[in-house]
């Protein structure tokens, strides 16, 4: 099965440790991104692999809400040679 190797750009939640005042500056949502390989996708969220195995096996997943996300990019994931 191939996976396409993309780069999602998503919304994440912050947090603000501490005590505030009630009208003091809020900053919003993060807008961060992410590269993996997409191994799942339905139509609540999207699961990235940051790494997969020649055995199909993958590692360190990260499952973001589809209504989160505000882009993905196809990447080229052709191989190169190693050093």
């Amino acid at each position: 099965m191939t996976f396409p190797l993309v780069m999602v750009e998503f919304y994440d939640s912050t947090h603000d440790p501490g005590w505030k005042g009630e009208e003091e500056d809020f900053r919003g949502c993060a807008v961060c991104k992410a590269v993996g390989w997409r191994v799942q996708m339905d139509r609540k969220c999207v699961v990235l692999a940051m790494m997969r195995s020649d055995g199909g096996c993958c590692s360190e997943r990260m499952i973001i809400p589809r209504g989160a996300i505000i882009k993905t990019t196809p990447l080229d994931s052709h191989p190169t040679e190693g050093r």
